[in-house]
């Protein structure tokens, strides 16, 4: 063998022992050697890097350098769950719908809505307190959904005086709404002495109180308002809509004097509420009003309604005296929404079902916003929603915070 390739397999034997104790060993330390190469790379591990470093800082730091860990056991504080007392500074005016013999009217039964003092459904000392559910009934023809048509009867539709006694002792509803469509001049322009033997005929047909509402033209409701308060003076009717297109101050001291009830009505404009209520209680005391904000259905617009709805009650219980009245809600509008009546894919279900609940499902967010009285048409409406209710009125808030947890749990 030459002598520069022993030379070669001696260097490659001292590489490959160098590498074994290089790679056994944590530190190397050469003596009296020189080593004359051209070019060497030495690769370490990032990782073995930082612990190497780590661990020469703690071998040369002093002992009261170097954090020393304890274990502690961790409790989580122990807190009850409360209630919130929030105090709201207004209140919503108690009106009185319908009066008995004793008080100059002929009802068997009275309600009183309004006189809340927080939101519906509030934690606190609110609770939940019942809406008046009523029904709607027509004194003429009018184009109905056939859900409707078919869940009342044609031989009611036909006869409204035992339409609303259905309405009450079959169907469950607290009142009666009686629209006089047949007055308004672009339908039969019936005269008012019309409208005034309508309501008598309802009145003897049920003992609860009854809403009239007219046919929405302002100067032909006025004429009938005039009439209908004056021959049952005393009755403690709900009269609606009174409007600012309406001249009041001829309207007004008639209600006041024969002991009526109105409903201020506004399109979803809270100013406009305020400018009206104003003015109403120039004749009218605050017990004798009630609000209507317009309550669309639900995919007619019912996002927008209801955030006016809810922001008048809140501002009324902030101590707004121009909203402090009950709202009234018609959550028949809901069929305005063709959804509700009209037949489609069977995805969405059959008509004679879903119409009722776009109803209810209506009527059930008016009431979360805050409505008090509701104008409803279907009688499975009306089931639902008295369902509903008892459910909530049995409902109770748990006394401790492990009560209300365990509630939440599966």
């Amino acid at each position: 063998m030459a002598a520069d390739e022993k030379e070669r397999e001696f260097a490659r034997k001292l590489v490959e022992m160098f590498a074994r104790e290089l790679a056994q060993a944590s530190e190397v330390e050469f003596e009296d050697v020189e080593v004359e190469i051209q070019e060497v790379e030495i690769g370490v591990h990032p990782i073995i890097l930082v612990q190497t470093i780590v661990q020469q800082l703690v071998q040369q730091a002093p002992v009261s350098a170097v954090p020393q860990v304890v274990e502690e056991k961790f409790e989580f504080e122990k807190i009850e769950l409360k209630k919130p007392e929030v105090k709201w500074s207004g209140k919503i005016v108690a009106v009185k719908l319908g009066a008995t013999r004793s008080e100059g009217g002929t009802r068997e039964v009275t309600y009183v809505i309004g006189g809340w003092d927080a939101p519906r459904l509030y934690a606190g000392p609110g609770g939940f307190y019942r809406p008046i559910i009523s029904m709607d009934v027509f004194d003429t023809k009018v184009p109905l959904p056939r859900a409707v048509r078919d869940a009342i009867g044609q031989d009611l539709l036909d006869n409204p005086p035992e339409w609303a006694r259905a309405c009450v002792e079959k169907f469950g509803a607290d009142m009666v709404n009686i629209h006089l469509v047949s007055t308004d001049p672009k339908v039969l322009d019936a005269p008012p002495s019309q409208a005034v033997k309508v309501i008598e005929e309802i009145l003897q047909a049920v003992k609860v109180p009854l809403f009239v509402g007219g046919s929405g033209n302002p100067q032909k409701d006025q004429q009938v308002f005039k009439e209908v308060a004056e021959h049952f003076a005393g009755e403690r009717l709900l009269i609606s809509p009174l409007t600012l297109d309406m001249k009041l101050e001829e309207i007004a001291p008639i209600v006041k004097k024969c002991n009526h009830a109105v409903v201020a009505s506004v399109t979803m404009d809270i100013d406009k509420a305020r400018q009206l209520t104003r003015k109403l209680t120039t004749w009218l005391s605050p017990e004798d009003i009630t609000i209507d904000l317009f309550g669309a259905g639900i995919g007619y617009g019912w996002e927008y309604s209801y955030s006016i709805m809810e922001r008048a009650r809140l501002a009324a219980l902030s101590g707004d005296k121009e909203l402090q009245y009950p709202i009234v809600a018609a959550a028949s509008n809901a069929w305005a929404a063709r959804e509700a009546w009209m037949k489609m894919d069977e995805f969405w279900g059959p008509r004679e079902i879903r119409g009722p609940l776009w109803e209810f499902l209506s009527a059930l967010t008016m009431v979360l916003a805050g409505a008090d009285f509701l104008l409803v048409l279907h009688p499975l409406t009306v089931k639902l929603l008295k369902m509903t209710f008892e459910a909530l009125e049995k409902f109770e808030q748990p006394s401790t915070g492990k009560e209300l947890i365990a509630k939440w749990l599966p």
